[in-house]
């Protein structure tokens, strides 16, 4: 049994043995009571008390105390108060809480009742030794008039009426503390106050001037002229009350001003409020929709009324006065005025908003359409592309902007000896490797290019492959542009394998030294005869003549019967021509210009401007 548990058995014991009403709480309800209290409050059974509110037994201004929890007021001392029997009639006690256990929420109540001390103090008031001290305890404001003057105040009334001590109104009138207002209640004479069973309005004026809203009671001490004024400052409550006032004016200004049409049914359906806004979207006055169903304004099928699910905006046909309907968004909320239980519903007409909407599900679809068709020509263009990429000769890859392979062709895999399905993802200097010799293996810094800008256009590099053997390579790249357009997206790479074409280009140096050097003459023509290459050699042999654009039967054949046409039929017939014969230099006239003295065939005459030089072999 835990320790709460023992403390709440030894006062349940002990509240069977109070004289005085007690109560177990839990936070802020009832857990148990005793028999006293079941007598006090006129309640049947205890099990109708237990799981009750204590702040639900407390009446006047008091239950705003308990409604926070009895945390609040527990340790205090007694504290006076009014208890509600079940028959609606008030118990005057005074009651103290006392937890149970610190920082437990079980708390004892014990109650005091009071009723039958207040009415031995109304009769004993004759005494002043006696009722000083107990008006002097009182909450409430209490003025103790004697033949019309005051004779005594209480700790109360001077707070309330912020005098400066309690003898400054004493043999004072009464109508000194009463607000001119009110003195002609005062003319019916305290006997007769005395008489009113009710409490009665009443304004007290403070030592300041300012005015204090009370209610109060006039008690007779019975065979004396001496009147007990019981006065309670009510000033918060007429202010709330006024503020109540102010805001529903206020509310029903702005609910005349708001665009929305504001409705109010009750429990039958039938509208009890329209506002001004309500008037012009129906085309009806308030006290024509007053009173009749809600089924006029907003109609179901079969005109029945169907109440709206409060809190949830639904979209409804509206009928206006005249017949007519349109769209309009409705969204009812509960409302509980006492007993009544109410609906308000905000009507919003949505027919504007039903065109927007229609326009923009006709502007969606077609946007739809234009996106399908965008993206499946996006597709088409994406197949193409990755077709032409993956069908290109030289070796294509992709890098974003952290230097991470996102793409590559077959050519460029099998140009670095490794698989497409390892390529994809992993980082560019793990692929990308170049150098000979001591400096091979180095990673290509592709990511801090990158970060550069640094791109490059063609540029010569031995790259190695996979395996560690390496080519000759034309490496190229170009930065791709990011969505934002502000910076790089990453980078295309080509890499084209120019290990053949450098032996060839090896090769050709190599023949064309050998071209340039060579003491025998060589030429290059087309069909035409027509030279387009001679090396210095030929040049020599011929005497300077062949130059670019001549032909070689000015320059070979003037002085034998051997013919370009003869040697181009036996190579097109064979593909090999080979002919031995006399050829003639050139001489050089007084002129300076080089010409051709003699013609025909066979050897040219002795003596001659020509000079004829070894027999010549074409092949």
């Amino acid at each position: 049994m835990t320790v709460l548990s023992q403390i709440y058995g030894s006062y349940r014991q002990l509240m069977g043995h109070l004289p005085d009403p007690a109560f177990l709480c839990q936070g802020g309800q009832i857990l148990a009571t005793n028999a006293v209290a079941l007598k006090a409050l006129r309640v049947r059974a205890e099990s109708d008390l237990i799981g009750q509110a204590f702040a639900d037994l407390t009446g006047g201004d008091y239950r705003p105390v308990f409604e926070g929890g009895l945390a609040e007021v527990a340790g205090e001392g007694m504290i006076p108060m009014l208890l509600l029997r079940t028959d609606g009639t008030q118990m005057e006690c005074e009651i103290r809480v006392t937890a149970l256990e610190p920082g437990s929420d079980l708390y004892f109540v014990h109650a005091r009742d009071l009723t039958e001390r207040m009415r031995t103090i109304r009769e004993v008031m004759a005494s002043e030794q006696r009722y000083r001290a107990l008006v002097d305890l009182a909450l409430d404001a209490m003025i103790v008039v004697s033949n019309g003057r005051i004779s005594m105040v209480n700790a109360s009334a001077v707070q309330v009426l912020c005098l400066p001590s309690a003898e400054s109104l004493v043999g004072q009138p009464l109508e000194r503390i009463i607000h001119p207002d009110y003195h002609a209640l005062l003319e019916l004479g305290l006997d007769a106050l005395s008489e009113e069973r009710g409490l009665l309005p009443l304004k007290l004026i403070t030592a300041d001037g300012a005015g204090l809203d009370a209610e109060a009671r006039v008690v007779a001490l019975p065979g004396t002229r001496t009147h007990v004024l019981e006065a309670r400052d009510i000033s918060a409550r007429v202010r709330a009350a006024e503020g109540v006032r102010e805001r529903e004016a206020r509310l029903k200004g702005i609910l005349n001003t708001v665009a929305d049409a504001i409705v109010t049914i009750d429990e039958a359906g039938l509208v009890q409020s329209f506002n001004m806004a309500a008037e012009r979207m129906f085309g009806m006055r308030a006290d024509e929709a007053i009173g009749a169903p809600i089924s006029r304004l907003l109609p179901e099928p079969d005109d029945n009324v169907v109440l709206p699910i409060p809190g949830v905006e639904l979209e409804h046909s509206a009928r206006r006065a005249d017949g007519s309907l349109f769209p309009a968004a409705v969204t009812f909320s509960a409302l509980r005025l006492g007993r009544q239980s109410l609906q308000t519903g905000v009507i919003r007409d949505i027919t504007d908003r039903r065109r927007a909407e229609e326009a923009e599900r006709r502007y969606t679809e077609d946007l739809e359409r234009q996106v399908e068709e965008r993206t499946r020509e996006l597709l088409r263009l994406t197949q193409e592309s990755r077709s032409v990429l993956n069908a290109a000769g030289d070796g294509i890859l992709g890098i974003n902007p952290d230097g991470i392979i996102t793409f590559a062709n077959p050519a460029m895999t099998d140009l670095l000896g490794w698989s497409p399905g390892d390529v994809i993802g992993r980082s560019a200097v793990e692929v990308f490797r170049h150098g000979d010799g001591a400096r091979a293996g180095q990673p290509v810094r592709v990511k801090a290019a990158l970060r550069r800008g640094v791109f490059h256009d063609r540029v010569e590099m031995t790259l190695m492959r996979r395996n560690g053997s390496t080519f000759i390579a034309e490496y190229t790249s170009s930065p791709i542009p990011s969505v934002q357009g502000e910076e790089v997206g990453g980078a295309v790479v080509v890499v084209r394998d120019i290990t053949e074409r450098r032996m060839v280009e090896e090769r050709l140096n190599i023949a064309a030294t050998v071209f340039e050097t060579t003491a025998e003459g060589i030429l290059v023509c087309g069909p035409d005869g027509i030279i387009t290459v001679a090396n210095p050699a030929l040049a020599r042999i011929v005497g300077g003549t062949a130059e670019l654009g001549n032909t070689v039967d000015r320059i070979l054949f003037t002085a034998s019967d051997c013919s370009w046409d003869a040697v181009l039929e036996t190579l097109v017939r064979t593909g090999h021509a080979e002919e031995e014969f006399w050829a003639e230099r050139p001489v050089c006239r007084p002129s300076g210009r080089l010409g051709y003295p003699f013609s025909g065939r066979g050897y040219p005459p002795r003596g001659a401007g020509g000079q004829r030089y070894h027999p010549a072999q074409a092949g």
